[in-house]
């Protein structure tokens, strides 16, 4: 099995990505270039409203951080291949 990850890391993961898309979103609604917009926080799950200004940044920075809590989470089993080797 390449990752081993129960319900309860799953949960974690699913929390920190809500919190990080709720700071991003303090962030980037009391920007000058962003009409309106906000984000509610029901749980890990984020509730996203707003312009297309801010949906469209607010999607690259999600991405962006997405990709990198999926290399972090996978380095374990990154490392676990390479000693295989």
């Amino acid at each position: 099995m390449l990752l081993n990850t129960g319900i309860v890391e799953l949960g974690i993961i699913v929390m920190i990505l809500g919190f990080i898309i709720l700071f991003i979103a303090l962030f980037l609604i009391p920007s000058k270039s962003i009409d309106y917009g906000g984000v509610i926080l029901i749980g890990p799950i984020p509730i996203i409203f707003g312009s297309w200004k801010f949906l469209r940044r607010y999607w690259w920075i999600l991405s962006i951080i997405g990709i990198f809590l999926l290399i972090l989470f996978l380095l374990p089993a990154i490392f676990n291949l390479i000693d295989r080797l």
